[in-house]
């Protein structure tokens, strides 16, 4: 299906009336009655978890807290699920007790993933996915961790949510929307305030030939030179230790190899994608220097000026995390496993992280061609992803997979690799957890699995299993998205 005039509802229409989309809607919807029947949940507070029990105060609550200034800077920027979830149980008259308020988030979730499913679906038939891009998309950004179970086993976390307003910046940004992308961006004020990160595809709209104007055997397959790694070294360890210093980390009583190891693998980490997006940037100079779109620049300060507002009118002033908090948690973390954010990532999204790790050269390129703000907020993405608590890039991860399942369904030409493709993100989505987990995993089984998809909190057992499931994966994407094919 290619680009026409019809109305945005009459496209999504189209999009959800093609066989696949029905089908991958009917799988998705098998899992999460699967996990509800097994009666998967979060076993603390009555399945409502940790954060989860604060939303369900807020759904209980409702407005009356923001009106009070009860709730904190953190989540008041986190409060939209829970009014919507209310807004949904009044409707229908239900009680706000623990049990109907965590209900009314697996409702809110599975609409919003559905819609999410729909429309980076049509976003990929845009921009020319063919019928193995789709299950690719589908498998690697739904059959996962992230998608496919925890808006049942830790339904009040928000992660949908997040998720929904990535997916919806993406279609209006493919679709040239300007209205739904500025509507998505004010929920985000109220919902998941790290969607704006993705503020870049609304200053800089999708040119008018994008990535129909598709890569050539011989770009697709150029690599970055060795120089570009060497260079990684430096500007990592120059960029780690200026945000050291940002952020006023504290220091640590000794330094032992293994901890001195993980912050110079996370300072090439940092490297790599900085030195990574450079050389992408300047190598098609004219593409990423394309002037802002004037309306794009007033509505991203408008938004941001309303967000700094609503934050100041309405948070409590107690303590909370805020930028300095973020980022020195990103570094303690960082620092006791080599390789954790990796780690974390591929447990938590599967092998399409994995793609994304191996591809992000193509990736990179593959976001420039859809224009200026999408490799923005691409190139963003990977510096940020040294953040080993994985969850925190929901809302960035649908443009990252979208890309990076255009990118894995053209060097996966044959449908013999499709489907290896897919065994594999199968084998590391977690979703054969409840047969396979408590003995694999069993440190992180108690109290609950959920911890177990951020890196520094994995059992040995699983961290091992992941690394090396990235480099079998990893190695096998490099390998065939170097080979020749006459079909590319």
């Amino acid at each position: 299906m290619r680009e026409g005039k019809a109305s945005p509802f009459a496209r999504l229409g189209g999009a959800l009336a093609e066989g696949h989309v029905v089908a991958f809607l009917g799988i998705l919807w098998c899992l999460w009655l699967g996990a509800i029947a097994m009666g998967e949940k979060v076993p603390v507070n009555g399945g409502l978890g940790w954060d989860g029990s604060r939303f369900a105060k807020m759904t209980q609550a409702g407005p009356s807290m923001l009106i009070a200034k009860e709730i904190n800077r953190y989540y008041v920027q986190r409060v939209g699920p829970s009014f919507a979830v209310r807004g949904l149980l009044g409707v229908i008259g239900a009680p706000l007790d623990d049990a109907t308020v965590r209900a009314g988030f697996i409702a809110l979730n599975t609409i919003l993933l559905s819609l999410a499913l729909v429309l980076l679906m049509d976003a990929g038939s845009r921009l020319g996915l063919g019928a193995a891009g789709r299950w690719i998309l589908f498998i690697g950004l739904f059959a996962n961790m992230a998608n496919g179970r925890l808006p049942i086993y830790y339904a009040p976390i928000g992660d949908a949510t997040a998720f929904f307003l990535g997916s919806l910046m993406v279609w209006a940004h493919v679709a040239r929307r300007f209205n739904a992308l500025v509507a998505a961006f004010m929920m985000a004020v109220v919902s998941w305030p790290a969607a704006f990160l993705l503020l870049p595809l609304l200053v800089w709209p999708r040119p008018p030939a994008g990535l129909a104007a598709s890569l050539t055997p011989r770009e697709e397959r150029r690599s970055a030179g060795a120089r570009l790694y060497v260079a990684a070294i430096p500007l990592g360890a120059l960029v780690f230790s200026l945000l050291w210093l940002a952020v006023d980390m504290p220091g640590f009583a000794a330094l032992t190899g293994e901890m001195a190891l993980s912050l110079s693998v996370n300072a090439i980490y940092l490297g790599l994608a900085a030195t990574l997006a450079g050389a992408v940037a300047w190598s098609d100079r004219p593409r990423v220097m394309a002037p802002p779109a004037l309306r794009g620049v007033v509505a991203a300060i408008v938004l941001l000026g309303l967000s700094l507002g609503y934050v100041r009118a309405f948070e409590s002033g107690s303590l909370a995390f805020g930028g300095q908090t973020y980022f020195r948690e990103i570094i303690l973390f960082a620092r006791t496993r080599v390789l954790s954010a990796p780690a974390g990532y591929a447990a938590y999204y599967g092998a399409l992280a994995i793609a994304a790790l191996a591809l992000w050269p193509q990736i990179l390129r593959a976001a420039l061609r859809l224009g200026t703000g999408a490799f923005l907020a691409v190139a963003i993405s990977g510096l940020l992803s040294l953040d080993a608590e994985s969850r925190r890039l929901n809302s960035n991860w649908a443009l990252v997979g979208l890309l990076a399942a255009l990118v894995v369904e053209r060097v996966c030409a044959d449908r013999a690799a499709v489907w290896s493709f897919a065994a594999a993100a199968l084998s590391v989505s977690k979703l054969w957890w409840p047969l396979a987990g408590p003995d694999l995993f069993a440190a992180a089984h108690d109290p609950g699995n959920y911890f177990n998809t951020q890196g520094p909190s994995m059992s040995l057992e699983a961290f091992f299993a992941h690394l090396i499931a990235i480099a079998l994966m990893g190695g096998w994407m490099l390998r065939i998205s170097r080979r020749d094919r006459s079909s590319l």
